[in-house]
């Protein structure tokens, strides 16, 4: 399914049109220009981490007397933001533009946990593929307002457990999500054009729905439990999405058909 959703975004990459040319008639409702666009942006995505963080605070509990610092819990990652937009109508009477894009979103986030000169570090990291459909007002050439993005998306996550001892070693665990998870990001927020229509600068407020119930182990197949003193198997490692905010810059390049 991750391939097909992937083709499909593929297939349509070089679609992209102007963000604003006005006709008349029928055919003057929508134009299209062709015009290739890359975009990259940075921020912070907030999430629940529900049965992670109750896994942290039996490992603190239970080494309370050794821990000269106790590992924090998870719930805000920072972003890396890679994107472009597949196609662009602009309706003149109403001045709305409408666009579809797709993006892949990377977010990581660690904490640590020390006794003496050994430190454990976990890291928590989540992929996102998304595909969807905005809806702008174009208040001018050099601004618009993003009344709504809204994205079908699949999260995948990733977790590594690092023991850091100078006296006796290092030690290293991975764990994935054995499956995608199925969810939805919706945002809002301006677009700015310092130089129209080629470089665009967004500023985006967004929430994102998803979990990630359970995660295995790479080298052995078991899956993480609910805590290091249970069979139990966790099934709500990421029990679900956030709040995010986001800068991000679109370079757009003019494509001759």
């Amino acid at each position: 399914m991750k391939k097909i959703f992937i083709l499909f975004g593929l297939l349509f990459l070089m679609q992209n049109t102007s963000r604003a040319q006005v006709c008349c008639g029928f055919e003057s409702c929508f134009s299209l220009m062709g015009q290739f666009g890359i975009s990259a942006g940075y921020g912070i995505q907030g999430y629940s981490a529900d049965g992670f963080n109750a896994y942290i605070e039996h490992y603190n509990r239970k080494r309370t007397a050794t821990l000269t610092k106790q590992m924090g819990e998870f719930g805000s990652a920072q972003v890396f933001w890679f994107g472009g937009k597949l196609f662009q109508y602009y309706i003149s009477e109403s001045r709305m533009l409408i666009n579809s894009r797709v993006f892949m979103q990377f977010t990581n986030e660690k904490e640590y946990a020390s006794a003496g000169s050994a430190k454990r570090e976990f890291t928590v990291n989540t992929s996102t593929l998304g595909f969807g459909f905005g809806f702008n007002y174009v208040f001018s050439e050099n601004m618009d307002f993003k009344i709504v993005e809204l994205y079908g998306t699949m999260t995948t996550a990733g977790l590594k457990n690092e023991l850091i001892d100078p006296a006796n070693g290092n030690t290293k665990q991975e764990l994935e999500s054995p499956e995608s998870s199925f969810g939805a990001t919706v945002y809002t927020g301006f677009v700015f054009y310092p130089l129209p229509p080629n470089i665009g600068l967004e500023v985006n407020l967004g929430y994102s729905f998803f979990d990630v119930p359970e995660m295995q182990f790479k080298n052995g197949g078991a899956y993480l439990q609910v805590n290091e003193d249970t069979a139990r198997r966790m099934d709500n490692f990421i029990s679900g999405g956030g709040f995010s905010i986001q800068a991000v810059l679109t370079v757009a390049f003019g494509v001759d058909f």
